[in-house]
């Protein structure tokens, strides 16, 4: 099947396109073809084709399920959040699952329907405690909101249940600190454990280290660790702060 093409898994999108392409050109109502060139084009942002062959699947299929999450998928990536939110609302009267719901989620967020999709996450988590990807969404998305206890709470769920995402891990270490709750070393020591060298995490994660560093006695390596994060984002103004902050009261032996 070639929606389930070598290709596609090893991620060789051009090579996918071009073959699923020319499957379809020799048969126009092959639906898998033309499903399988639309994720490859999805997947290497040619939305351009994408929302052409989108058309061209709807007229084989008017109510075809895959082409609806495709199009929420294409929606969603070309910030229509709006039109995404309501295809995958109507996909999960039927179909229910972690990743369709964190796209749904994340739809109504991005189109400012913020109490709607926490509230859809709360019902999730409710009904369903173990999904923590959607707690973390939850987490994260509070925070942003400044509802800090309940930011909290969905962190130390995630800690507690071994969720060993290095993004959670540093938020509930900057928490921590901001208390004065003693957990803040050993949380943001993990975090940046699971950090790899050059992520879109690491100025971040140095950042948090280095500063609990700092202010826990460990004056040199939070330095380092702080000079870091500024070359890796010398446009930062809070790293550059942090780093200001601690050369200024911290002499480096």
């Amino acid at each position: 099947h070639l929606e389930q093409s070598p290709l596609l898994k090893l991620n060789k999108l051009q090579p996918a396109k071009k073959y699923a392409r020319f499957v379809y050109e020799k048969d126009r109502k092959n639906k898998t073809a033309l499903i399988t060139l639309l994720t490859a084009e999805l997947r290497s942002r040619d939305y351009h084709s994408a929302e052409l062959h989108l058309t061209e699947l709807f007229k084989l299929d008017p109510d075809s399920k895959v082409g609806r999450g495709l199009r929420a998928d294409f929606y969603l990536l070309t910030s229509r959040f709006k039109e995404a939110a309501e295809d995958y609302r109507v996909i999960l009267q039927s179909e229910e699952n972690e990743a369709l719901i964190l796209k749904y989620v994340n739809a109504l967020y991005s189109d400012s329907q913020h109490d709607q999709a926490l509230k859809t996450a709360e019902k999730w988590i409710y009904e369903r405690p173990k999904s923590e990807r959607v707690r973390s969404f939850l987490a994260m998305h509070y925070q942003q909101q400044g509802l800090e206890e309940e930011a909290l709470f969905h962190y130390e769920q995630l800690a507690e249940s071994g969720y060993n995402d290095p993004q959670a891990l540093n938020n509930l270490a900057w928490m921590y600190f901001t208390r004065g709750d003693t957990r803040a070393l050993d949380t943001a020591k993990k975090a940046y454990a699971l950090t790899p060298p050059k992520s879109f995490l690491t100025a971040s994660v140095y950042d948090t280290y280095g500063v609990i560093l700092v202010n826990t006695g460990k004056r040199k390596q939070g330095i380092e660790l702080l000079k870091a994060a500024s070359e890796l984002e010398p446009d930062n103004k809070a790293i550059r702060q942090h780093l200001r902050e601690a050369l200024a009261t911290s002499p480096v032996n």
